[in-house]
Order: structure tokens, then C-alpha cells, then sequence
């Protein structure tokens, strides 16, 4: 998600679509403690989840960049990923 999530959180009540998250536990460009403050923010959203892979590092889905990517962790977000968008997108109406 990025190391400016943490910082944006003032902006969460703006969010009205819903919005999953993913980070890296083992990230060492965005600490713990900053994901911790986004598990409470998002925690009791009905239309937020997030999720942390703490075996992943940083961009841990990043494929091209082999220094990053880290299959393990970014299948599980990869497969989280595609339920939320079948749960959420199901019911949406469309747009056009």
C-alpha cells in the first residue's frame, strides 16, 4: 500500500467505496507500529479490511523487482485480493 497510508488516516472518513489493505509485517520501510494504527482505524469498518502478511517485506508483490518480491506472502494477498473484489464487486451496480 505504500508508507503514506499511515499518514493519510485522517482521510479515512472520506472513503466510501470499499477499500482493502496490505502490508508487509516484516517491511522495513513502514513500521509496525504505523500498521498497527491502521488496524484500528480500519477495525469496526464495514467496508474495510486489512491485511498483514508478516512474512512480507516491502512491495513483497512486486514480481519485477526480484529484490522485493516474495511468492509466499504475495499469493495469500493475491487470493485475498480476488475474494474481496468477488464479494464486493458482486452486487455493485453498473456504471456507464
Amino acid at each position: 500500500m505504500g508508507p503514506g497510508v499511515p499518514g493519510a488516516l485522517g482521510e479515512i472518513e472520506r472513503i466510501k467505496a470499499p477499500a482493502q489493505f496490505h502490508f508487509g509485517g516484516s517491511d522495513p520501510y513502514i513500521p509496525r507500529e504505523d500498521v498497527a494504527a491502521v488496524e484500528r482505524a480500519v477495525e469496526g469498518r464495514e467496508n474495510m479490511e486489512i491485511h498483514v502478511q508478516e512474512d512480507g517485506g516491502h512491495a513483497f508483490h512486486n514480481r519485477k523487482a526480484p529484490m522485493f518480491h516474495q511468492p509466499e506472502p504475495a499469493e495469500k494477498a493475491w487470493r485475498l485480493a480476488e475474494e474481496f473484489l468477488a464479494r464486493t464487486l458482486r452486487n455493485e451496480p453498473a456504471q456507464g
